[in-house]
């Protein structure tokens, strides 16, 4: 298997990181104010304050998904010990103490 470079994976555990702060937020400014949130312009309001978050953060992690997984996509066919876990992401090993894929990025949250 090729090693992707490191610092596109390096790049990716940030932004992930940066997803896995995002998502929460988005959740509590809902929550914040479900009591109005069927209110004309309310839900609108959040919407527009994430949804362009949302769309950059996409922007730039598809392409360097992308550059970290060309030429560095494992063949899944390496077998699993029982302490160890196939990316969903691409096909990698995550060990049971790792938090995120190596190879991707990918996480379980």
């Amino acid at each position: 298997m090729i090693e992707p470079k490191k610092e596109y994976q390096d790049a990716l555990v940030v932004l992930n990181q940066y997803y896995a702060r995002l998502v929460p937020a988005l959740a509590e400014d809902i929550l914040a104010r479900k009591e109005e949130f069927d209110e004309f312009g309310v839900a609108e309001q959040i919407v527009k304050k994430y949804a362009p978050k949302f769309r950059e953060l996409n922007a730039v992690y598809t392409p360097l998904r992308w550059a970290a997984m060309r030429k560095a996509k494992p063949y899944a066919n390496e077998r699993l010990r029982e302490d160890q876990f196939r990316c969903f992401g691409c096909g990698g090993i995550i060990n049971q103490d790792e938090q995120y894929c190596r190879v991707c990025g990918w996480t379980w949250k």
